[in-house]
């Protein structure tokens, strides 16, 4: 952890483990399998100013499968997060996230194409106490709309990946009482 300044802090983590006996669905659920990974993970907090904060996360992982001597299937290897947070007046807020997904492998065998790498974005508009005991928020989440997967089990049900949610929309109204 580093901390060059009162609005600057840093940290880099660096990891190592093993994992054996994985469930995995050969016929049937069984503890089979083992998988070693390495890696890094770089963080930041970053005040700007007063009203702005801005964090992130950028992970480098490499994972091995020791039954196939392959890449461990699905799971990123370049996991890519960014979160910014504006106080527009003192009631009000908002709030960027960005989720950036890259690198997954296939587990060995499965010849389908590639998952392809997505990028997220959500917006959260925040109201404060704008009556008494009373908060408002309103969500855009997946704000561009992006076509985003997730790497499914092979020969699976789900042949396609799992679809992740669209664009959506939410609000909240929270009273406290």
């Amino acid at each position: 952890d580093y901390t060059p300044s009162a609005s600057l802090r840093m940290g880099l983590n660096v990891f190592y483990y093993e994992m054996q006996d994985i469930i995995r669905f050969t016929p049937v659920a069984d503890n089979t399998g083992d998988q070693t990974g390495h890696g890094l993970e770089w963080e930041f907090e970053w005040t700007v100013n007063d009203d702005l904060t801005v964090r992130g996360n950028y992970a480098l992982q490499d994972s091995e499968d020791e039954d196939t001597d392959g890449d461990a299937p699905n799971a990123p290897q370049q996991p890519l997060y960014l979160r910014a947070d504006y106080a527009l007046t003192p009631g009000w807020s908002l709030n960027a996230q960005l989720n950036h997904v890259m690198d997954r492998e296939r587990s060995v065998g499965d010849l389908r194409p590639e998952v392809d790498d997505y990028t997220i974005i959500d917006l959260t508009l925040i109201g404060r106490e704008l009556l008494k005991g009373v908060d408002v928020t309103f969500s855009i989440r997946n704000l561009t709309d992006e076509d985003a997967f997730e790497p499914s089990l092979a020969p699976g049900l789900i042949p396609n990946d799992l679809p992740l949610a669209g664009r959506s929309v939410f609000a909240e109204i929270r009273k406290s009482w």
